[in-house]
């Protein structure tokens, strides 16, 4: 029995009526259950790391009502029938960087953000560090422009003035046999084009 013959079996054990299917290399859930709970469940049995990409779950709940949208109280005419040729909506990093690149051309833009300043929301929640990728599989689309990104940093920081620090990522092995992951570090690093070196704890404490 093949691993989605496997993966469908058990979800329609837990509830018969969900349709599973695969698409995109993901798994697909459909169907209508009476409560949450069911919904999560049946999620969690259909992720499979090892042989898909995710789960796309579209399980529905019976008779639930769509709260109503909040609408602000507060009205603003400021930018009514204002004509723009492209609106971007949300000013986290990927607007403000599409913003950017598009005032390089003869284009009236406008961004639109909910909050009171850009890059409040999840942009705001990093820790400041430019990823190497040295963690990524080299086939994935994801290892592919976070490697391209990195290289994009450094005439972006020359462009914008700002302060441009390459130190490199520290990786701490703190037990005595992580020293058995060397080998598959240094060949993830070379895969992944990232340069590395090992240090000792006294170099790391000077």
């Amino acid at each position: 029995m093949n691993n989605f013959k496997k993966l469908k079996k058990s979800i329609n054990k837990l509830n018969s009526t969900i349709k599973v299917t695969e698409e995109k290399e993901c798994i697909v859930l459909e169907g209508e259950v009476d409560n949450w709970d069911m919904v999560v469940k049946c999620g969690n049995l259909a992720v499979d790391k090892k042989h898909y990409r995710g789960v796309v779950n579209n399980i529905k709940l019976k008779n639930f009502q769509q709260p109503k949208m909040r609408v602000s109280s507060i009205k603003d005419d400021k930018y009514h029938n204002k004509k723009v040729d492209v609106l971007i909506i949300g000013g986290g990093i990927v607007g403000t960087a599409i913003l950017r690149e598009l005032t390089k051309f003869n284009l009236k833009c406008l961004l639109v953000e909910k909050e009171d300043d850009v890059g409040t929301a999840q942009s705001s929640r990093n820790d400041g560090m430019i990823h190497a990728g040295i963690d990524l599989k080299n086939t994935s689309l994801k290892w592919k422009y976070n490697m391209r990104g990195n290289k994009l940093y450094d005439q972006l920081a020359k462009d914008l003035q700002e302060p441009l620090v390459r130190c490199g990522q520290y990786v701490l092995l703190t037990e005595k046999w992580h020293k058995l992951l060397k080998p598959f570090i240094k060949s993830r690093a070379r895969k992944n084009q990232v340069p590395i070196r090992f240090y000792n704890k006294e170099e790391i404490k000077n």
